[in-house]
């Protein structure tokens, strides 16, 4: 399938004032020299062939119960050529949403150039800054159950209809959502096929950005900027609201007016957003008992595949680790790694290191030290750490002047106050970053 159509005659014959085009519209076959995935989005409905789908349920990791349904995650396995043309709607759904500012610059998931880092950046940065004005700061945590399956795309159209999105793609959402069949899967036991009235199809390529369209009226309509006394940050169903007050009596007051529509809320001294554990101080302390877990979790689980004797050789083995163990570790490690906890995570991922090396190479543990760090051809951790933090600092400063997390990052680089270090400050300290590309990326 193509987008567009390079030939002008052809554009001509079937443009909209043209007598030939309303013809060929009220009788279809497929119009001359006009692109297949064009055509159906703009003149057909959604091919009901390709609505139909199987739902694999897979175990989500760490969970203490599996008799709870919410201990498994519905993954929907849809046909190949429809994700190539959901693939195509959503190209142009994200172009108008962009145009139009109908996603809130707080959303960070399903945006290009953006990650996850830069939801807990924004949102670590933002809330020290207000320490150091002598604010009080109050976060508000919604956790959606079952976000996805929940969407109603009465609502759904609704809200496209409301925010002016083009008929066409109104047309073919609403076509693409009705009359959805599935069956469930569970090891070789297949359900039989019923109908979806209700739900997102998690492994879609629509599915984030209907999401961030669905839930837009959540996130409150001001852009994440350090002079704003309350703000938003969101990534995908996870959505967080910052308030910042003189006093604790207007931090109850306002915090009251916000969760009028919030159902059973409660407070936590922590809470784990975006897989990090956040406390009252910010503090990365409970991180150190993470990575010893996840290590440890996950070297298991690579025992089972890498065996010196009938495994994988050692070189596939040293790009598996590589690609599992040091993602799970450094996971979100630029907001939990700083100086007040360096040489503990130092020594920590060090041990992690040696254990990976073992692993690979099937040496003894008696193996000195020296020893592993030369011949066991993986890179250092804390290395890595470092090589991640700043080539994910250079990416928002390089990033285009409306860029909202641009700017949170430069005022930060340019405050000269040393209380309540955020996570760049950390990184300038306790490593020689390269200002110089400061200048470069600004000028």
């Amino acid at each position: 399938m193509t987008y567009h159509t390079n030939n002008p005659q052809t554009s001509r014959q079937t443009s909209p004032q043209s007598p030939e085009k309303r013809s060929q519209a009220q009788s279809p076959p497929y119009p001359t020299g006009r692109p297949r995935a064009r055509w159906y989005t703009k003149l057909g409905p959604y091919p009901s062939n390709w609505k139909e789908s199987q739902t694999a349920i897979i175990r989500k990791s760490a969970k203490d119960d599996y008799t709870n349904p919410r201990a498994y995650r519905p993954i929907a396995l849809l046909r190949t050529l429809g994700k190539l043309l959901e693939k195509v709607i959503n190209n142009q759904l994200m172009h108008w949403a962009f145009m139009t500012n109908s996603i809130h610059p707080g959303h960070v998931g399903g945006r290009p150039g953006k990650c996850i880092n830069d939801s807990l950046v924004a949102l670590t940065l933002w809330i020290k800054h207000k320490w150091r004005e002598g604010k009080i700061v109050m976060g508000i945590f919604l956790d959606f159950k079952s976000a996805y399956p929940s969407v109603n795309r009465e609502r759904l159209i609704h809200i496209l209809i409301q925010k002016l999105c083009p008929p066409y793609l109104c047309y073919v959402i609403n076509s693409f959502l009705s009359d959805r069949t599935t069956s469930l899967k569970i090891d070789r036991v297949v359900s039989q096929v019923f109908v979806i009235p209700n739900s997102l199809s998690q492994g879609s390529p629509l599915l984030v950005t209907l999401y961030l369209l669905y839930n837009s009226s959540l996130v409150l309509l001001i852009s994440p900027s350090l002079n704003e006394d309350e703000i938003s940050i969101a990534y995908r169903d996870d959505v967080t609201h910052l308030l910042a007050t003189e006093s604790v009596q207007q931090s109850q007051k306002r915090t009251k007016e916000v969760m009028t529509s919030v159902i059973n809320p409660h407070t936590k001294k922590e809470v784990k957003w975006l897989a990090i554990t956040l406390t009252l101080t910010l503090s990365p302390d409970p991180h150190l008992q993470i990575i010893k877990t996840k290590a440890n979790s996950t070297i298991h689980q690579l025992k089972q595949i890498i065996q010196p004797t009938f495994g994988l050789c050692q070189k596939e083995a040293r790009v598996l680790i590589a690609a599992v163990l040091t993602t799970r570790i450094l996971h979100r490690s630029v907001v939990w790694y700083t100086n007040k906890n360096k040489k503990s995570i130092q020594k920590q991922l060090t041990k992690e290191l040696f254990q990976a090396i073992l692993l690979s190479t099937g040496m003894m543990r008696q193996t000195p030290s020296p020893f592993l760090k030369v011949y066991g051809e993986i890179k250092d951790l804390t290395k890595q750490h470092i090589e991640l933090t700043h080539n994910y600092l250079h990416t928002p400063l390089t990033a285009p002047i409306e860029n909202a997390y641009k700017m949170l990052i430069w005022r930060e680089l340019n405050s000269s106050q040393q209380t309540h270090p955020s996570p760049l400050n950390n990184l300038l300290e306790k490593d020689t970053f390269p200002r110089q590309h400061f200048t470069r990326a600004k000028t």
